[in-house]
């Protein structure tokens, strides 16, 4: 700017704020992209514990108890989180895409793999209940096994002490 007594130059000072502009830009974005990482190693991680613990078969009655549990919570609560953490960390990488960021390239192939883990942990999911269902059954069996020979041990036992209560003395032993 010309003004008659004086002259005022700012492009050194425009220059820094616009440096300092761009690196703000740059450093807010790196941080996006790093929590959007982060957010989808971490619900790529919930999904991978979930379907290797819906897939671990039950050995006893209170492992399938647990493992029902778990896989109700996972319909119910974890699958709605997680898909709702992953329509919030999509909308981050909207915004990247709004500012032509440049992604990793493991990011994107991690970030597409991610798309397909609902999908997956669903089937999962149906099969740990079908294979819950079997083992159920399996456990029901084995449970009534158990009460029927427990039921002739207590027959067993009321005819001994039947036998018992008609002894008058030791010498009848």
């Amino acid at each position: 700017m010309d003004y008659p007594m004086f002259r005022v130059q700012a492009t050194k000072i425009k220059d820094k704020l616009y440096n300092a502009a761009i690196n703000m830009r740059k450093a807010l974005l790196d941080e996006l992209s790093t929590w959007c990482n982060t957010t989808v190693i971490h619900i790529e991680n919930t999904y991978d514990e979930m379907a290797v613990k819906i897939s671990t078969a039950p050995t006893n009655e209170r492992e399938l108890v647990m493992l029902k549990e778990f896989i109700k919570m996972s319909k119910e609560d974890t699958t709605i989180v997680m898909t709702e953490l992953l329509k919030t960390t999509n909308k981050h990488y909207d915004l990247l895409d709004e500012f032509s960021y440049v992604y990793k390239p493991e990011d994107i192939e991690r970030c597409l793999d991610l798309k397909m883990k609902p999908m997956q942990i669903g089937s999962v999911i149906q099969d740990g209940s079908a294979d819950m269902m079997a083992k159920e059954e399996e456990f029901m069996q084995r449970l009534d096994l158990e009460k029927d020979d427990f039921a002739k041990i207590l027959v067993e036992f009321d005819d001994r002490f039947k036998q018992i209560i008609k002894f008058n003395s030791i010498d009848q032993i």
